[in-house]
């Protein structure tokens, strides 16, 4: 069973791009969680992971935005594949890079993956920077996909500043650290962010307590 969780701020984008696509691609019986309102995404994502790490059948998490349409019909089959691919992966994403030493993983040496994002820029623009399925260190937090052994043994780290900066790399850092993998996989998926939803006060905060927590050196382990 593939479960899927979002935490959300706005009805209105649930029901416009997430809440359709978790619906469209939802087996039957399959554990559906939605959190209403956060003052950390941290905190929801936590209590969806251990809602769902107690059912036996599990195959994997999907947590999403709210401003997130996964437009891919092969969605579950691909993530199937890529968890039947090896024991020791533990997160996968769409987009994300190695080389990364810090809060924005976009600032990587190598980038991998691809996204929509059809409202950040007049006209839209198609992120794409791999096809199939590739090893990083870190993804967007957009859409995370837990195998089993992550949504039972990984936690979001609720102290970290910012309700939604820095978790995603966090997370990832605490899988890489216990000897998991991270891979981007070959999905099509939109993202709705807005530009100006940034908060750059908020950001550095996030920055800062993310450094100190992995400091001195961000990267514990070489791909």
């Amino acid at each position: 069973m593939i479960a899927f969780g979002c935490a959300t701020l706005s009805d209105e984008e649930y029901r416009v791009y997430a809440g359709p696509s978790i619906e469209r691609l939802a087996e039957p019986g399959a554990l559906v969680m939605r959190r209403d309102g956060f003052n950390s995404i941290q905190e929801p994502y936590n209590e969806m992971l251990a809602e769902a790490s107690t059912h036996e059948d599990l195959e994997a998490v999907v947590l999403l935005h709210q401003d997130v349409s996964i437009d891919d019909d092969d969605f579950l089959a691909k993530v199937r594949a890529i968890l039947a691919a090896s024991d020791e992966i533990a997160l996968v994403g769409t987009m994300g890079a190695t080389g990364v030493h810090g809060l924005a993983w976009w600032e990587g040496e190598t980038h991998r993956g691809n996204v929509d994002s059809p409202v950040m820029v007049p006209g839209g623009v198609r992120i794409r920077h791999s096809r199939g399925a590739h090893e990083v260190e870190a993804i967007d937090g957009m859409l995370l996909v837990f195998s089993p052994w992550a949504a039972a043994e990984l936690r979001f780290d609720e102290e970290l500043s910012g309700p939604l900066d820095g978790y995603d790399v966090d997370i990832c850092m605490q899988a890489r650290a216990r000897g998991r993998r991270v891979v981007v996989g070959d999905f099509d998926v939109a993202h709705y962010a807005l530009e100006d939803f940034l908060d750059r006060e908020r950001w550095v905060r996030a920055a800062i307590a993310l450094q100190r927590k992995w400091s001195p050196d961000l990267v514990p382990t070489a791909l």
